[in-house]
């Protein structure tokens, strides 16, 4: 009967078609970044045992010797050279000096003198303190969302330290390392 001809809908539009290379590609980008959490993840514990056997200078020269060779193998298998102009020459310098250099003997130092969970927990308060310090240097204004954020985060490492049964103080000796 004409009146009852069966309909066909087409449904592909609900399929989503996925190709294997983008599968692949997704599920590498995942893992490397699964990677890179456990890297961070294993730091603290890691260069704390380190500290046990050697002198904290010692450590994170072979610490910045491993990560320059590692960079540079990384570099020169996918990357090719990009010249870098003369007058940004001072700024790569001065972020490399600050970021390479004055953040890894503070968190070396830091971390010798108290445990690799306290550093961790300290580690977590940065965001307010490049809130705090990008403010103060470049005299700009602190929205209410950053101090939202940054009241949130700081509720967060509060509740950490609450929930490890250890008292919450902030004091000379506290300052100093535990």
């Amino acid at each position: 009967d004409e009146g009852h001809k069966r309909k066909q809908y087409n449904l592909s539009f609900c399929v989503t078609s996925v190709s294997n290379s983008e599968r692949s590609h997704t599920l590498r980008a995942q893992l490397l970044l699964l990677l890179v959490v456990i890297t961070w993840a294993a730091n603290y514990p890691v260069s704390k045992y380190s500290l046990e056997k050697m002198d904290r200078f010692v450590f994170n020269s072979l610490r910045f010797v491993v990560a320059a060779g590692l960079l540079a193998a990384i570099y020169f298998a996918r990357s090719q050279w990009i010249r870098v102009e003369k007058s940004d020459w001072r700024n790569i310098l001065r972020a490399g000096f600050v970021a390479s250099v004055l953040y890894q003997c503070a968190f070396i130092i830091g971390l010798s003198m108290t445990t690799a969970g306290n550093s961790a927990v300290l580690m977590a308060t940065s965001p307010l303190w490049t809130v705090l310090l990008n403010a103060r240097l470049h005299r700009e204004r602190i929205s209410a969302n950053m101090w939202f954020g940054a009241m949130l985060s700081l509720c967060g490492v509060a509740l950490i330290i609450i929930g490890s049964g250890k008292k919450f103080e902030f004091g000379v000796y506290e300052m100093v390392g535990d």
